[in-house]
């Protein structure tokens, strides 16, 4: 797993003003240690790592937090700062074809706006990774959905609860509109609002209701 554990002593030697030999007595490590790992001479351990991010913890620093604030003061005029939340690590390039199947607008790269509800999705694995995105939407075409009728059919016929209907001319008309998207942006569809939708599809309550 890459630690950005350089960027990450740096941040809290300057958010303490700490020098690098009061950071290693916080840690009862040798300053020596610090300077190497901060120039890139040394690959820490994972005992050090260990104790360098609890100390980080018990401190209430919540280094990510402080790192989505900095970057979105330097994302550039018309990007966008997204969150990308792994249950693992990414490896090599971005491709879709790593995608499920059943997500709610198919295979996709999906992220989010923020990073506490990218770490929401995958807080409890051990693997965890979240990615930090610089966005540029210019020239690419967009679909935005609301809570509607159309938001609430398109997740239902992505997680295949409309297979009977995909020849449907109010399906295939969202699908060809969501395919030729370049990206969408969309309310996040959990578990338990799935369920909700679900039971719209299976006619248990209306689309009002839902």
């Amino acid at each position: 797993m890459n630690y950005k554990i350089k960027e990450d002593i740096k941040l809290i030697r300057t958010f303490y003003n700490y020098s690098q030999e009061q950071l290693a007595k916080e840690l009862s490590v040798e300053r020596v240690r610090i300077a190497r790992i901060e120039i890139g001479q040394t690959i820490p351990r994972n005992d050090f790592l260990e104790t360098f991010y609890n100390y980080c913890f018990n401190k209430g620093l919540k280094l990510n937090l402080q790192k989505e604030m900095f970057y979105r003061d330097d994302i550039q005029t018309n990007h966008l700062l997204l969150t990308h939340a792994s249950k693992d690590e990414i490896i090599g390039n971005i491709q879709l074809s790593y995608s499920q199947e059943h997500n709610d607008f198919g295979k996709a790269f999906y992220c989010s706006d923020s990073y506490d509800k990218s770490a929401s999705f995958i807080c409890h694995s051990i693997k965890s990774s979240i990615y930090f995105i610089d966005f540029n939407p210019v020239g690419l075409k967009k679909i935005i959905f609301g809570v509607d009728q159309d938001w609430m059919l398109s997740i239902a016929y992505f997680r295949g609860r409309l297979e009977k209907y995909k020849n449907c001319e109010i399906i295939q008309k969202l699908v060809n509109k969501i395919k030729k998207a370049d990206y969408i942006i969309a309310p996040i569809a959990d578990n338990r609002m799935f369920e909700i939708i679900d039971s719209f599809i299976s006619g248990y309550i209306t689309d009002e209701q839902c």
